[in-house]
């Protein structure tokens, strides 16, 4: 029973601290473009989300990184050669060129909550 109980514990723990610590980060709104709209409302909660979540990660050098979420939506983040001449002030080295060749990319949807979240393929296994 003692186990069970800490079990609990950790995991509420660890949900309050991923709610407090996570998409803590902003994306300028400026830093990247609605493509696709499905309806106004599906694309103002990506905006949202995407707004609300670092997307720094997903950023690329020099190209555009497409976001295609499963309700239509598709956001574009915008290089990180454009962003720096927009004047924010980032180190263009950190950024990939581009992906892996192997990378999939995945389909965003936002949770109830709002935040950003990723749907990837599994990919078969040999």
């Amino acid at each position: 029973m003692k186990h069970v109980k800490f079990i609990f514990i950790t995991m509420i723990v660890l949900s309050i601290s991923n709610i407090l610590l996570g998409q803590t980060e902003k994306t300028p709104k400026e830093t990247f473009i609605v493509t696709s709209r499905a309806g106004s409302f599906e694309a103002e909660e990506a905006i949202s989300a995407v707004s609300d979540a670092d997307m720094d990660m997903y950023r690329l050098r020099s190209l555009h990184r497409k976001l295609v979420f499963d309700n239509g939506v598709v956001i574009e983040l915008f290089s990180a050669i454009e962003i720096k001449s927009l004047g924010f002030d980032i180190n263009i080295e950190n950024y990939s060129e581009n992906l892996p060749e192997e990378y999939q990319e995945p389909i965003y949807s936002i949770a109830p909550n709002g935040n950003l979240m990723q749907f990837h393929k599994s990919l078969p296994t040999k």
